[in-house]
């Protein structure tokens, strides 16, 4: 989990030479903030090639704070769960 985490958030700042304005809730960055949920259970996950893995936990965006704004994760481009 420490690896997913670090990135999505610390190693794009890094990337991008924004490591001191974003990538880390620290005091004087943007509240830009994921909140995920972690299931567990098997699911049937799927790539764009068409090979296929069945995994015991899976994480689904919930919703997103952009600068203090809430963004639901409702797009028709993030996969609901399958399960397996």
């Amino acid at each position: 989990m420490p690896e997913i985490v670090a990135t999505v958030t610390i190693n794009p700042a890094r990337m991008l030479r924004l490591e001191r304005e974003i990538g880390a809730l620290t005091p004087g960055f943007g509240a830009d903030v994921s909140v995920l949920d972690v299931l567990s259970g098997r699911f049937l996950l799927t790539d764009n090639s068409g090979e296929k893995v069945t995994a015991e936990r899976m994480i689904v965006p919930v919703f997103c704070l952009r600068a203090g704004v809430r963004f639901d994760a409702d797009s028709p481009l993030v996969p609901m769960p399958q399960a397996a």
